[in-house]
């Protein structure tokens, strides 16, 4: 009867620890699982802020603002000019502002990820009135 006791208590012992295992690996599972989708959201994040302050820069150079867009693959759309990403999508407006002294061209780039999360970027150049 004593030998059966120190069995039974050495099968609950056991039962325990592999309890306890389970719990922690499924714990650490459930941490690197979102871990990998926060690194995930990042990236895109990340891809789409380096896409919208590309095309804030190549604005600023350019004299042909619109055909410069339509270069980089913009479509016309209600909301301005709109490029779809692998990460999401970019949505740039342009205004100008005349001024006593020259024009101010302004453009606004809004990116969104494709989680939802959005960004966005102004850009603004000033051309004198002698340049123009």
């Amino acid at each position: 009867m004593r030998s059966n006791w120190k069995l039974n208590s050495l099968l609950m012992e056991i039962m325990i620890a592999v309890l306890f295992f389970a719990l922690c690996s499924g714990v650490i599972l459930n941490t690197m699982v979102a871990s990998r989708n926060q690194s995930l959201t990042a990236g895109e994040v990340t891809a789409m802020l380096d896409a919208a302050q590309s095309v804030a820069d190549c604005l600023y150079a350019a004299d042909d603002r619109e055909a410069a867009l339509l270069q980089m693959g913009f479509m016309r759309g209600e909301e301005g000019f709109v490029r779809e990403e692998a990460s999401g999508r970019i949505v740039v407006t342009l205004q100008e502002e005349r001024t006593e002294s020259g024009l101010m061209r302004l453009a606004d780039i809004k990116a969104e990820t494709s989680t939802g999360e959005a960004m966005a970027l102004s850009g603004t150049r000033f051309v004198p009135e002698e340049v123009q």
